[in-house]
């Protein structure tokens, strides 16, 4: 299962959807040591584009982007004392939303190294797994409620906000939280639930989440949901009575990719969007996590431990080959969180 900040099956309770507004402006906080990514046209089927990954680095976890078509070794692209989580690529391959060990949400521009803060010490482990929009100015991100362990909201926000002189730790550009014109300021699911990693349509007006809620019997269960940001619709796409986690859309739209461990086992399976139809995709003994689908469609990447420790494998999704990923030249490390675009 993926691990996506300081949350687990126990804490997901409670957490809830919120849109940030994102914007490019000057001033932005330089990183540690960003390196410049300009990535070039795909090279190869289902191997062209760019990745953004976590990979444990000492002891800490930092954010790498890759080309994988172009014979390069990966750059890292931070270099805090705190661990980097759960990075969301825009569709332009220039910006990069992600968390940190602290509860912060960081924003980096591939192009010029420099990077902005988006969340408030108010918000600070309370946003988690941001999610890049198709527009490349809207993040959805899980919102931590603070009242009942059982309600959660889809709250949309998109007013900028200003930033404070007399503040030091203020973001550059904060949100200031509005409701979304057309919608309402807050959409309850139509049970006691949670939703959590949500990921974009490529027409950026659907986006797909997990519920997870508890059986009458006590049993934790969650199905992938998908919804249109509007709140006119929300509807479940998975009826597989088990943990089914990390949605990812396919570049046309028509399908998601996703955990499951059903039966007993992580493995990666498709829902289509206009049937329902479950595919499943790996049937293997390791914990299969964390798909995300290549830009052209017929290949994901996707976190494994059939090695041991979790590293990244490409999986051809027709013909049901998998490979072992090696991004670095000098050795193997621990990946997860993968991105591709």
């Amino acid at each position: 299962m993926r691990r996506r900040g300081p949350t687990d099956q126990h804490e997901i309770a409670g957490l809830a959807m919120a849109l940030l507004l994102l914007a490019t402006a000057p001033g932005l906080a330089q990183a540690a040591r960003p390196d410049a990514v300009a990535p070039e046209a795909p090279q190869a089927a289902g191997r062209g584009g760019l990745m953004v990954f976590v990979c444990q680095t000492g002891n800490q976890w930092d954010l790498f982007s890759w080309e994988p078509s172009g014979g390069s070794p990966p750059q890292r692209l931070t270099s805090t004392p705190h661990d980097e989580l759960s990075p969301s690529l825009s569709a332009d391959r220039r910006l990069v939303a992600y968390t940190d060990s602290t509860g912060a949400v960081w924003l980096l521009d591939l192009e010029t190294g420099d990077r902005q803060r988006l969340s408030t010490a108010d918000e600070e482990n309370r946003l988690l797994q941001p999610a890049m929009a198709p527009d490349g100015r809207t993040v959805l991100a899980v919102y931590r409620a603070e009242r009942s362990r059982d309600e959660t909201d889809l709250v949309a926000r998109l007013t900028p906000g200003t930033p404070d002189p007399d503040d030091d730790d203020a973001p550059l550009f904060g949100p200031a939280w509005e409701p979304l014109a057309g919608g309402s300021s807050t959409w309850q699911l139509p049970m006691l639930s949670s939703q959590f990693s949500p990921t974009w349509a490529p027409d950026g007006r659907r986006f797909a989440f997990t519920n997870l809620h508890s059986r009458w019997t006590g049993t934790i269960i969650s199905e992938i949901w998908e919804a249109r940001v509007d709140h006119s619709v929300a509807r479940q796409l998975t009826l597989l009575d088990g943990f089914c986690d990390e949605p990812s859309w396919s570049p046309t739209g028509d399908e998601i990719a996703f955990a499951c461990d059903q039966p007993d086992q992580f493995d990666l399976y498709t829902v289509s969007t206009k049937t329902r139809e479950v595919r499943r995709l790996t049937d293997h003994p390791a914990s299969d996590s964390d798909p995300a689908y290549g830009p052209d469609g017929t290949s994901l990447v996707f976190v494994s431990t059939r090695d041991g420790a979790p590293a990244l494998f490409l999986l051809d999704i027709e013909g049901g080959d998998v490979e072992r990923l090696h991004p670095f030249p000098d050795g193997d490390r621990q990946c997860k969180e993968p991105d591709w675009r």
